[in-house]
């Protein structure tokens, strides 16, 4: 990371009441140039909001990409060990992974 670069790591219950996220990162441009590393554990916000995404199994880095290639049954099931139902929603790949 270069000194303009920041990380954070955001629980994803902040981003629980509606419209939260959308203002965090709709905002952030207007004070911040540079590049921001964003730890979320949430994979449809992951999916939603990132450019790229770098995947962590067994606390080690996976595999990363960019979000759409990243967000595939296939990964999916390779990381988490179960299958993933994938919908296209408003142009956002989002996971379904309940029963």
């Amino acid at each position: 990371m270069t000194e303009t670069d920041f990380k954070l790591e955001i629980p994803a219950t902040a981003f629980r009441r509606p419209n939260r996220f959308e203002r965090f990162t709709n905002s952030s441009p207007r004070f911040y140039r540079g590049s921001l590393t964003l730890v979320i554990h949430d994979i449809n916000f992951a999916s939603c909001y990132s450019d790229n995404i770098v995947a962590l199994k067994d606390g080690n880095v996976w595999k990363h990409g960019k979000a759409g290639e990243m967000i595939e049954p296939q990964n999916l099931k390779e990381i988490f060990g179960i299958d993933f139902n994938i919908q296209d929603i408003n142009n956002c790949k989002i996971c379904m992974y309940y029963r």
